[in-house]
C-alpha cells in the first residue's frame, strides 16, 4: 500500500523524485514534474507568527473531523440544498448518469441535504461522514444509513456491507492520501457494471496553493486527471464521462478582503514564481482553481 510521506520527496503517484518544492505560509508542497501530482507537507512553525494577527499564529489542534462542525449550522444546510439542485443541473445532467432506482452512497456527504435533493429523483440513498456531529444531525435528520467513514484509515465495505449501483465521490479526492485504496473500496462496493463519479477534483495551481495557505487545515494531496484516470482503469474500471472547468466562483479571489492576507500572498507568490522559472509545468501558474469531474464504470 502507498502511503503519504512528503519527506521522501518521491511521488506517491508515479515514483518519481524529480519534484519542485513551492514554498507557501502554512505548508509545503512537492510537485512532480513528471506527473503534476502536488503533495503537501505541513511546516512545524510559521515564520510571521509574531505578528498581531491569528490566522498567521498556530491555531488550536484542529483536526480533520472536527473542522467540519459547521455543516450543522443553518447557513450551510441552506447551501447545501442549492448545491444539490446546481450539481443536478451542472454535472449530473451532463454525466448522463441515471440515479432513478439505483442504490446509491454518498462519500463525505455532509449533514445530507445535498443528498436528499438526489434522493428526490429517485435513488436510494446511504451516506458516508467523517464529522461526529454532523452524522448525529444527519440520522435525526433523514431517513437513510449514514455511517462513520475516514477515507484513509476504514475499510468501506466492512462498514457498509452492501453493494451499490452508484458511488459519489464530490470534493473529497483530495484528501485521500492513497489513491489505490481509494479505487479498491470503490471497488470492493460497487456492483457489476456500477459507477464512481469523482466530482470536483481540484487540480495544483498556484492560485489554489495560495487560497489555502493561511488555513490551518487543507487538502492533502492535488492530482492532474490524468492520475487519477490510470489508477482507475488500472483496476478495470472504464472512463465514460470527463468534464474540466475553472470553477467561476470567487474563491481563489477572497482573501484579497484584507490587507495582510493581501501582502502574504503577493510575498508568496513571488517566492514561487522564482521558483518556477524554467519549470512551469502543467497549469501549475495559474491563479484559479481548476476542477474535474469524471465517470467510470466498474467493468470487473
Amino acid at each position: 500500500m502507498t502511503t503519504l510521506d512528503p519527506t521522501s520527496r518521491t511521488c506517491i503517484s508515479c515514483s518519481s523524485r524529480d519534484l519542485l518544492t513551492l514554498d507557501t505560509y502554512k505548508r509545503f508542497w512537492h510537485c512532480c514534474k513528471a506527473c503534476g501530482t502536488a503533495i503537501s507537507e505541513e511546516r512545524a512553525t510559521y515564520p510571521l507568527s509574531m505578528l498581531p494577527y491569528a490566522d498567521l499564529k498556530k491555531s488550536p489542534v484542529l483536526d480533520e473531523e472536527k473542522m467540519y462542525d459547521y455543516f450543522v449550522e443553518q447557513v450551510h444546510i441552506d447551501w447545501s440544498e442549492q448545491e444539490g439542485q446546481d450539481f443536478i443541473r451542472d454535472y449530473l445532467e451532463p454525466s448522463g448518469v441515471e440515479v432513478a432506482g439505483k442504490n446509491l452512497l454518498d462519500i463525505s456527504g455532509g449533514n445530507g441535504h445535498f443528498i436528499r435533493q438526489i434522493e428526490k429523483l429517485g435513488a436510494h440513498i446511504t451516506l458516508t461522514e467523517i464529522n461526529k456531529k454532523t452524522i448525529q444531525y444527519a440520522r435525526a435528520t433523514h431517513g437513510f444509513k449514514v455511517f462513520e467513514y475516514n477515507l484513509n484509515e476504514h475499510d468501506l465495505a466492512s462498514l457498509t456491507q452492501d453493494k451499490y449501483d452508484i458511488v459519489f465521490a464530490r470534493a473529497c479526492i483530495m484528501f485521500a492520501h492513497d489513491l489505490g485504496k481509494f479505487v479498491d473500496e470503490m471497488s470492493a462496493v460497487l456492483s457489476p457494471g456500477g459507477q464512481v463519479m469523482i466530482n470536483h477534483s481540484v487540480m495544483p495551481t498556484l492560485g489554489v496553493l495560495l487560497r489555502t495557505q493561511l488555513d490551518e487545515f487543507s487538502y492533502f494531496v492535488l492530482r492532474q486527471p490524468e492520475s487519477i484516470i490510470d489508477a482507475f482503469v488500472k483496476r478495470g474500471f472504464t472512463l465514460q464521462h470527463r468534464a474540466d472547468e475553472t470553477d467561476p466562483g470567487l474563491y481563489v479571489y477572497d482573501h484579497d478582503l484584507l490587507p495582510h492576507w493581501r501582502w502574504v500572498y503577493r510575498l508568496y507568490e513571488w517566492r514561487a514564481i522564482r521558483a518556477m522559472a524554467g519549470n512551469r509545468h502543467f497549469a501549475w501558474p495559474a491563479r484559479d482553481r481548476r476542477r474535474s469531474t469524471l465517470v467510470f464504470r466498474h467493468d470487473v
